[in-house]
């Protein structure tokens, strides 16, 4: 997992499962649930083959052989990365959440993650979050952990996948997931009581406009509106 800064962590959805979200309700599903989307112009949000992987084996030009008469013939070619999983894949489920870094540019979220849904809930006390999640995990009767998500070049990375590494293709989405294991066979609500002390909420397609970094020392504030005006 990556190490960095996080400034908040924030939920992406639609009202109504942002709603869900404030009451205290994380709404977690399976790895297989989201290796199994076929990936359109709606799911490629979430659709990701990758995931359940354990781990990227790199062929640069391998031959695939079978034993025949004491002699192995080759049967095919392989070139690239080969995805290796445990029988069944990783198991477990996941909740994922925007964790906000220091950022690249002007946008301070990438406008990508806007096809969520219409509504952002941000924690103004991502540590009391965290401690709720602990203590609602300890419940549970589940392993729970949680961290940012590292981001791999597939093309030429080999190690390591798991719960928290996807493919660069989705670093936009700047993920803090928070994962059960061995999870169950369908999705599973974690409950971690009310939020809505620690949560602020409004329209996603307005989040940059509200967001501002400000330098304690020289003064000075960085928005949207300033970058792009």
């Amino acid at each position: 997992m990556e190490k960095a800064k996080v400034l908040a962590l924030m939920k992406f959805g639609w009202q109504e499962h942002i709603a869900d979200f404030v009451r205290g309700t994380l709404y977690m599903n399976t790895l297989q649930y989201f290796a199994a989307l076929e990936t359109t112009q709606v799911t490629d949000l979430r659709a990701d083959p990758f995931e359940g992987v354990g781990r990227l084996i790199r062929f640069d030009d391998a031959t695939f052989s079978i034993k025949i008469n004491d002699d192995f013939q080759p049967v095919g070619r392989i070139k690239g990365p080969v995805q290796w999983r445990p029988t069944g894949g990783i198991r477990g489920n996941v909740f994922c959440m925007y964790a906000l870094r220091t950022p690249q540019g002007p946008q301070l979220v990438d406008e990508l993650n806007f096809r969520f849904g219409d509504t952002f809930a941000l924690l103004t006390d991502g540590d009391e979050f965290l401690r709720r999640v602990r203590r609602a995990g300890e419940q549970c009767g589940q392993e729970l952990t949680y961290g940012l998500v590292g981001y791999v070049d597939e093309r030429t990375y080999q190690g390591s996948m798991g719960v928290f590494r996807k493919r660069a293709l989705f670093s936009y989405q700047s993920e803090l997931r928070i994962a059960i294991t061995p999870g169950a066979d369908g999705p599973y609500k974690l409950h971690v009581g009310d939020l809505s002390d620690i949560t602020i909420s409004g329209r996603l397609a307005e989040l940059n406009q509200l967001l501002r970094l400000e330098d304690a020392v020289r003064g000075e504030k960085t928005d949207v509106v300033q970058q792009q005006s």
